[in-house]
């Protein structure tokens, strides 16, 4: 009897641990499940607020709205003015807003990633508008209607009908838009307005490229020829008008600061590339870059040299021995054939190597456009339009100006297009560099492939060379090392003057006088680079940051899976992950290598 006693007592207390144990499962269960759900539905209506950001691209900044690939509002140029501007911000500031109230808690990984990402470029957006107004500081900011005129011109994206007669509608609104500046310009930087006084010059050689775009719609409509022509007259007037008010009225009265200031240069940092550190670690961090870049450099020099004592004017050495061999001349055609050429020996030589999925995205190599020509280096990569169907990419090459003497020309000729030069430029800007890394993108989420990340493109650029020199790529392996330890030491230098400057440490003329003295070149190169970095401020210090942070990842992942640490594996899982904040990039990479390898501790 005691047994059976025995026996029930511990039945009933097995029933009863069983019944209030069930109820503390299912809770657990039901929380998991409200958790997944509550993801997904904020993952859902993140959607949803970035294709409202899209719509009010199309309805109030169409021109950007065609970069992005989006091309229902082709037909229109974006409108200058200040009710637009302000719609953009309220706009805008709705949409911050809604992305407040997403729970990002129950949100994925990569969803919150990308919900940072999105929620960066909405701050961006308020951020320039309020602080760094272009309508008011930036002459330049109303001759980009030109280039937007081109992208639907030249992009065969749609069929040619509409195409050409969205442009025509863009050409008409042409002169309104250069309108617009006498009413919002109002003292700014000087420099700002001497660039777009000398793009003025380039951008009505390029209206005479436009007509024949039209020969097709107008050759048996005598109206619509009538129609091109008034549209041409007009936008010729309006950029004689706009040259002669920035001339008379608006350079007397440049006296704005191109320099940003502490606190901007803070806040661009960290909505335009995802930094959130402080600017005393940052320039610490490019100091340190300066003097480590320079002990390499000047070590391999004096290797070079026989150990003799390096001084600045030898910094130059590597470039003058490319040169010596350079061809002092080449035709248009043959330029972009040797840039093709280079192109295919890349893919082929990277595929064998498997240390690459070679790009299928069509790339297409062309003379700069003269509108382009103040904007961008002499060898430039043009990522295409991510939304587009069949996105298209471009590298414009920069063919020295033929207004220049024969030996100007041959001077650039030489110094651009060496064989080495071409080699290690066609490294950087398509194969393994810039146009690899975008090709990349195409399966990442639709925010990471239209939200660039400037650092992580800047850095994988240079990542790339060294990956070249690495594997014995160039056909002068010893002279590509030097060019490159010259090309990383120099970049390092323009990062410490890009946050010295903007932060108001140095004047431009300082800036450019800290560039030469530390790399040799020439007083008007300098000059050219402040220019640079003035035109883009937190650009330059991603060339640094992004290269030393791709190396660590690369030193980290190789120490940690040994034998098992495959260098393609690491390069498509870094490139797939598309754009995502600079500061997220080492977790977020980690987070898809934990995927396939969950015991992976690093």
């Amino acid at each position: 009897m005691p047994n059976t006693r025995f026996k029930h007592a511990a039945a009933l207390a097995l029933l009863c641990c069983s019944m209030c144990a069930a109820p503390a499962s299912a809770l657990i269960d039901d929380v998991l499940a409200d958790a997944e759900i509550q993801g997904s539905i904020d993952r859902a209506r993140l959607s949803e607020v970035v294709n409202l950001y899209f719509a009010m691209l199309q309805a109030y900044d169409p021109e950007e709205a065609t970069r992005l690939g989006i091309h229902s509002a082709d037909y229109q140029l974006t409108p200058r003015d200040v009710k637009t501007d302000t719609m953009i911000k309220d706009s805008v500031a709705n949409m911050q807003r809604q992305v407040q109230t997403l729970r990002n808690d129950a949100m994925l990984y990569e969803d919150r990633v990308d919900l940072e990402l999105f929620n960066n470029a909405l701050a961006l957006q308020v951020f320039t508008r309020q602080q760094l107004p272009p309508m008011k500081r930036d002459p330049q900011y109303y001759l980009r209607a030109t280039e937007s005129l081109f992208d639907v011109l030249s992009n065969d994206y749609i069929g040619y009908s509409t195409r050409i007669q969205n442009a025509l509608s863009r050409l008409e609104q042409y002169p309104d838009v250069l309108l617009e500046a006498e009413r919002n310009l109002y003292h700014p930087p000087e420099l700002f307005t001497r660039m777009a006084l000398t793009q003025l010059q380039f951008a009505s050689e390029s209206l005479k490229k436009v007509p024949p775009y039209f020969k097709r719609y107008t050759l048996f409509d005598p109206l619509a020829r009538i129609q091109v022509d008034q549209a041409m007259t007009a936008a010729k007037k309006g950029l004689e008008r706009y040259k002669t008010m920035l001339k008379e009225e608006v350079l007397p009265i440049s006296d704005g600061d191109a320099r940003i200031g502490r606190d901007n240069y803070a806040k661009l940092l960290q909505y335009q590339h995802g930094y959130s550190g402080t600017l005393e670690e940052l320039e610490k961090t490019l100091a340190e870059a300066v003097r480590k870049y320079r002990a390499e450099y000047e070590a391999a020099l004096a290797q070079e040299f026989n150990d003799r004592k390096i001084t600045i004017m030898d910094f130059d050495w590597p470039q003058r021995q490319v040169e010596r061999d350079a061809p002092d001349s080449r035709t248009e055609e043959e330029l972009v054939s040797e840039f093709q050429k280079e192109m295919e020996r890349a893919y082929r030589f990277f595929d064998k190597k498997r240390l690459l999925v070679v790009p299928q995205q069509k790339l297409r190599f062309l003379i700069t456009p003269p509108y382009l020509l103040t904007t961008t280096t002499f060898v430039d990569y043009r990522r295409p339009f991510p939304l587009d169907s069949y996105p298209v990419a471009e590298v414009l090459l920069s063919y020295p100006d033929k207004r220049l003497s024969k030996a100007q020309r041959e001077q650039l000729f030489k110094s651009r297009f060496s064989k080495l030069n071409i080699e290690m430029l066609s490294a950087q800007e398509v194969m393994p560099g810039r146009h690899m890394r975008q090709a990349a993108m195409d399966k990442a989420s639709q925010p990471r492939r239209v939200f660039d990340q400037p650092w992580l493109e800047n850095g994988w650029s240079l990542y790339a060379l060294k990956l070249c020199i690495e594997q014995e790529y160039f056909s002068s392996p010893k002279l590509a090392n030097m060019m490159f330890l010259r090309w990383k030491y120099f970049k390092a230098v323009r990062a410490l003057a890009d946050l010295r400057m903007h932060c108001k440490d140095m004047t431009f003329d300082q800036a450019a006088d800290f560039i030469a003295e530390n790399t040799g070149v020439s007083r008007p190169a300098s000059q050219a680079e402040a220019n640079y970095i003035a035109m883009h401020p937190g650009d330059a210090p991603g060339y640094v940051l992004g290269y030393e942070s791709i190396l660590r990842m690369r030193q980290r992942y190789t120490a940690s899976m040994k034998e098992s640490f495959d260098l393609r594996e690491f390069h498509m899982r870094l490139l797939w992950l598309g754009n995502v904040p600079f500061d997220k990039l080492e977790e977020s990479l980690y987070q898809a290598y934990a995927k396939q390898y969950p015991r992976m501790r690093l």
